[in-house]
């Protein structure tokens, strides 16, 4: 309990640092980050405390990354519920591009996220609480991956036996999804990001897409009055959206996000590279 305690607190010093960097702007330039000792894709925030966070205020969430010589790791985080419940319905998707531009010809998404039980249960942003699940309720996390030429869209399994590794939990406080990436070349039914140290990667993280669900698109979802109050949405400044729904009203749907990271990925002899 005492080392939580700690862990907490050193956390809290560390988000306080980065805000002087973590501007609330869409796209950052920043150097890469080289991790001594392997991050447990676990969804939890313990491992990371060491890690630089960029922290998107506008969209109410943040974002870390690292490499060690075999992975790219990336944490997404955020307090806003209604993000989760998003995620779970339409995902979040990460774009790579190894040429350091904003292409999206290599991206996985995931689909996930906490028990329809849990969302039902949280009712304090009075968004989507009544909504029946998108899926099934509590279906398996999915995972889709895809590079342009090279191997076709599909799902696979998030538990790393294709490549990328995916986890959701929560932990103190935050929701936490953790991605995991190898650096070595794609193979057949293997998808990989072909890099090297010293080489520019940027990181495109797309989330809150409501698409169409379900066949109806957002602005013709009739919430009912079943809905409750109109208190919105996020607890990190997080969004837009998330209005209420009573007297059958139509409830306003989330925007979709999108940002971006430019960085290098780096060894342990140079640590961290800031070209």
């Amino acid at each position: 309990m005492v080392l939580q305690y700690k862990q907490y607190i050193y956390f809290i010093l560390a988000i306080s640092l980065v805000l002087l960097i973590g501007l609330a702007c869409k796209s950052q330039k920043i150097p890469g980050n080289w991790t001594e000792s392997e991050i447990r894709i676990d969804g939890k925030i313990d491992d990371w405390l060491d890690v630089p966070v960029m922290y998107f205020e506008e969209e109410g969430a943040a974002i870390s990354f690292c490499n060690d010589s075999t992975w790219l790791n990336i944490q997404f985080r955020t307090k806003d519920p209604k993000w989760v419940r998003t995620i779970k319905t339409t995902g979040i998707t990460l774009y790579f591009d190894t040429e350091g531009k904003q292409n999206k010809d290599f991206f996985i998404k995931y689909k996930g996220g906490p028990s329809m039980k849990d969302l039902m249960d949280r009712k304090h942003d009075g968004y989507m609480t009544n909504m029946p699940p998108q899926t099934g309720d509590d279906a398996a996390p999915q995972l889709t991956c895809y590079i342009k030429d090279r191997i076709i869209e599909k799902q696979i399994h998030p538990d790393g036996s294709e490549g990328p590794t995916v986890v959701y939990d929560t932990s103190f406080g935050f929701y936490c999804y953790e991605f995991r990436i190898p650096l070595q070349e794609s193979s057949v039914r293997y998808y990989g990001l072909d890099i090297k140290p010293g080489n520019p990667i940027s990181i495109g993280v797309v989330w809150g897409d409501m698409g169409e669900m379900n066949g109806m698109r957002p602005d013709m979802i009739d919430m009912g009055s079943g809905m409750g109050g109109g208190r919105g949405g996020g607890r990190m400044g997080g969004g837009k959206g998330g209005g209420g729904g009573r007297g059958g009203k139509r409830l306003d749907m989330p925007s979709k996000q999108e940002v971006w990271i430019s960085t290098h990925v780096v060894s342990s002899v140079s640590k961290s590279d800031t070209e």
